[in-house]
């Protein structure tokens, strides 16, 4: 390495020095066994469980194109990094590292006398270097001083605002992290927001693993931070579960949920004003921090008019942030995937979807923002096939007008500035003519994802983003149940567990249940007004025009705990016939899907299980229940039947062998 210039000796010289005072004037100091030698500076770190070992390679142009090693106990190389500050800086960010991980007491840099009420942490660096250069050497050497230190009171400005907030946030949430990446000028900030307050359903609705946390990784400026914050990048992921194998890392999980928080939280950073940024700061500088990690983040109550309101913890930009995340993760469900905007006629229902603002179904259906029907069609064809016919059965009933709701909205795919069906212009003779041209599932489950928009294209270019509505605006929780996990009571193979209420509805019925207790007892619709209950759940539609049947005994939900009562309401099947192409078709991929179990019949009956707070308002006269309280009825089950045949047994909800499969199948 060439010579240093003499004013560059002496500065890196006086900075060893003054690392070395520093140290030696605290008696606890665990940073020891300092030696510089041709360019080299080297010390050790000491602690109860392991030995650290540093040393710097300095360049000739020191301050700048530096490196750290470090070793533990002597072994392997543990990490190597590059800076471009002078030492004391690098050494007070390596002492802040072990400081939060060790919570070592020791001085200030510049203190002139010991003082334990300081941490090494805390050390700020004055620049030694402001009168140590003549005009001429700067001219010389390049060296641009002004900028420089411009650069120097900046990082010392997003440093105290970094540090003090990162120590907010471990007050938080004792695993938060923090890396430093100064060759790009990064500071990555990685910290756990729990699941366990969601429910293990809930969870496995929106496909996140409910015993593991999801993950905010927070990236930003070192030397801006705060100050600019479009240029912040947000990932929230959950991870799989470690490999065998040790060395490999576990995978990101992202599932469309953690799209929808990820693109939340972005959009909360961006419409932050520099005023709001600086009454955060001003509140968390004002605090006195704990030491120990007491403060819990509280969770959004159910009643909170708007989540995305800002948390106002008082305790700094990230643990606002953490707080925000933790408050949106209960409420995705209430607002589009896509503009994040509450949705504007649904009801809340469990998962979230897009809403039919024409701009976000345009992102979904053309632009393919959250959307994989062939995915769909490939991972739960069976719950997609019954999702079809239940929108067709709603297409061709006489009652059309009123059960084909929610309407479909469909951008037209020759013109991306219409849209072909929309709900405020129903168009039902259309919806009614592309449905008949439908492809069965026997075909669909088999094609690829540019096969599947191929062939559905050729039939109609409608069919495809008609596909894709039904398949999102589906907002219940629907999965089959495997042979060994089905209601052996229920003489069908087509059994689902089905959940359709919203966390907060599903919250209420809880707090009502243990209060109370609850009972199980079948509801039976005809098919066509499934299309509307599994978009809007079960609704006390007595007196509506979506009601169907009498009410003699008064307004409510109609149940029973004898499955007979159940199927007389599900009357006035509607025939599900396959064309005449289609029925050759079927015999054609019979022999190669003798394994699926699809819907093939022309007679298609559904009757729910559903669970009933047992209170004063459920009136019982004889086999015929009545709930007037909606929020008092939850969905926990759907049999689908193909024929009539196949209903005659006769099953009591009450019966403690029926309770007996009820309960392994939930708890499976």
């Amino acid at each position: 390495m060439a010579d240093l210039s003499s004013h560059r000796l002496k500065n890196l010289l006086n900075d060893i020095e003054a690392i070395k005072k520093a140290c030696a004037e605290d008696k606890n100091c665990p940073f020891r066994g300092f030696e510089y030698d041709n360019f080299v500076f080297k010390f050790e770190y000491h602690d109860k469980n392991e030995k650290r070992f540093f040393w710097i390679n300095l360049s000739e142009d020191y301050p700048n194109s530096s490196s750290l090693t470090c070793t533990v106990n002597g072994s392997v190389e543990h990490y190597t990094k590059r800076f471009d500050l002078p030492l004391p800086f690098e050494f007070c960010s390596l002492a802040r590292e072990l400081y939060k991980e060790m919570s070592i007491p020791v001085v200030s840099l510049h203190s002139t006398a010991p003082s334990s009420s300081k941490r090494l942490a805390d050390c700020e660096y004055d620049d030694p270097y402001g009168d140590s250069f003549s005009e001429e050497e700067c001219d010389n050497e390049d060296y641009d001083m002004d900028m420089y230190e411009e650069i120097l009171e900046t990082n010392s400005e997003s440093r105290r605002k970094i540090d003090l907030d990162f120590a907010m946030l471990k007050n938080f949430c004792e695993d938060a992290q923090m890396t430093e990446i100064h060759e790009l000028d990064l500071a990555e900030f990685l910290f756990p927001i729990s699941t366990h307050s969601l429910e293990d359903e809930l969870a496995r609705a929106w496909k996140l693993d409910p015993t593991r946390p999801i993950f905010i990784q927070a990236t930003f400026s070192l030397r801006q931070y705060t100050c600019d914050l479009s240029a912040v990048r947000i990932e929230v992921f959950q991870q799989s579960q470690k490999a065998t194998d040790s060395s490999l890392k576990p995978d990101k999980l992202v599932p469309p949920v953690l799209l929808q928080l990820q693109s939340a939280l972005v959009n909360f950073i961006r419409t932050l004003d520099k005023d709001v940024i600086s009454a955060i700061e001003n509140q968390a500088a004002g605090r006195r921090l704990r030491h120990k990690p007491e403060a819990k983040l509280r969770r959004v109550s159910d009643d909170t008019p708007d989540s995305k309101k800002l948390p106002n913890f008082g305790s700094g930009f990230l643990v606002e942030l953490m707080a925000y995340a933790q408050q949106r993760l209960h409420t995705l469900n209430r607002y589009c995937v896509i503009c994040d905007e509450l949705h504007i006629f649904l009801a809340n229902m469990l998962k979230p979807m897009v809403c039919s603002r024409p701009l976000c179904i345009f992102s979904y259906q053309t632009l393919g923002v959250m959307s994989s029907v062939a995915d769909a069609i490939s991972t739960d064809f069976e719950v997609v096939d019954l999702l079809i016919k239940m929108a067709r059965a709603a297409c061709m009933s006489s009652r059309s007008q009123a059960i084909l709701d929610p309407f479909p909205t469909v951008i037209d795919p020759k013109d991306s500035t219409k849209l072909a069906l929309s709900p405020e212009n129903k168009d039902f003779k259309l919806v009614k003519a592309v449905m008949e041209k439908f492809l069965p599932m026997e075909e669909m489950v088999f094609f690829g994802p540019t096969e599947l928009k191929i062939n559905l294209d050729q039939k109609d270019v409608l069919i495809y983003p008609l596909l894709q509505w039904i398949i999102s605006s589906n907002r219940c929780h629907i999965v089959k149940l495997g042979h060994d996990k089905q209601l052996a009571c229920i003489k069908t193979p087509h059994q689902f567990l089905l959940r359709s209420s919203a966390p907060e509805k599903e919250e209420i019925f809880k707090r009502a249940k243990k209060k109370l207790g609850s009972i199980y007892a079948f509801h039976g619709s005809p098919i066509e007004n499934w299309h509307s209950i599994m978009r809007k759940g079960l609704v006390n539609a007595s007196g509506s025009k979506l009601q169907l049947n009498g009410a003699a005994y008064g307004a409510g939900i109609y149940l029973s705990p004898d499955s007979s009562v159940s199927f007389s309401y599900m009357a006035s099947p509607i025939t599900m016939g396959l064309r005449a192409a289609g029925s050759s078709l079927l015999a054609a991929t019979q022999s190669k899907s003798q394994s699926l179990q699809f819907l093939p019949s022309q007679n298609i009956y559904c009757m729910a299980m559903c669970e009933v707070v047992n209170s004063t308002h459920l009136k019982k006269y004889g086999n015929i229940w009545v709930m007037p309280e909606e929020d008092f009825v939850v969905t926990r089950f759907l049999f689908v039947f193909e024929n009539v045949s196949s209903m005659l047994s006769h099953i009591v909800s009450t019966n403690p062998e029926v309770l007996r499969q009820i309960n392994k199948a939930l708890n499976s």
